[in-house]
């Protein structure tokens, strides 16, 4: 995957899991001529405000606490659950987002495990051939992933159209037109998004988060919309929804151009 990509989907995914629900809030009041507001008002905003931000870190380092739990289970989709957490919650335990974007070493040692697990497994596979989506490491071998994937899923359109850009890219239009071919007389069309979106809501509903006070808990449940005080699972939930929906989907041809 190209870097601008996988930052921008790194951006997106810190976006909505720490600075959306301030922006969806109206962010913090101003003063102004027509509108006065107390100062007394404004100071209990901004500690609610510090509130929020070392909430937010503390249920950082709750995930992150949680993906080491799940690298230790060793089986390749807990890996990859627990590189993507890390990948995505590095930047919210720290409060800083650095660019360019590099995996983590957590990352890169998690991610690089699950794909090297034997008997492979067909959605760390697809992670992989769609280029280690969310900087989850420097050393995927998507050419492999595909092969794998063509081999294992023949009668799947979305790995045949995930073919035919790779194929593209180094002007290989025999394998191009083979797997338009293939594409076209395939029965399934399955991008796994589903099974990946079920792992990452299944491993995030396993987090232990931090306590909120009571005024946080409604600010938040304000942001969502809940109106009502946020609870745990809507945290989880919401945080699962976050990092599925900054998946990146595979880069598809866009038209097929007969030779």
């Amino acid at each position: 995957m190209k870097p601008n990509r996988i930052a921008i989907n790194v951006l997106l995914a810190f976006f909505f899991l720490c600075a959306a629900p301030v922006i969806a809030r109206g962010a913090t009041k101003t003063l102004s001529e027509t509108e006065p507001v107390a100062i007394a008002s404004l100071a209990e905003e901004s500690k609610l405000e510090r509130a929020r931000s070392d909430w937010n870190q503390a249920s950082a380092k709750a995930v992150q606490a949680h993906a080491r739990a799940l690298a230790a289970r060793g089986d390749p989709q807990s890996l990859l659950a627990a590189a993507i957490f890390w990948s995505v919650f590095q930047y919210q335990a720290n409060q800083a987002f650095q660019f360019p974007v590099q995996p983590a070493q957590e990352s890169r040692v998690w991610f690089d495990a699950a794909r090297a697990a034997r008997p492979r497994d067909r959605l760390v596979a697809w992670v992989e051939a769609n280029g280690c989506d969310l900087a989850l490491s420097d050393k995927c071998n998507q050419a492999g992933a595909l092969d794998f994937l063509l081999r294992t899923e023949p009668n799947n359109a979305a790995v045949h159209l995930m073919a035919i850009t790779a194929a593209e890219r180094r002007d290989d239009h025999e394998s191009a037109e083979r797997n338009w071919s293939a594409a076209a007389s395939a029965e399934v069309y399955e991008l796994h998004m589903l099974e990946l979106g079920t792992l990452l809501y299944t491993a995030m509903e396993e987090v232990t988060q931090p306590p909120m006070s009571s005024d946080l808990a409604r600010a938040v449940g304000e942001d969502l919309a809940l109106n009502r005080e946020a609870t745990e699972q809507d945290i989880n939930s919401v945080s699962a929804m976050s990092l599925w929906t900054t998946t990146a989907l595979p880069s598809f041809p866009t038209r097929h151009q007969p030779l």
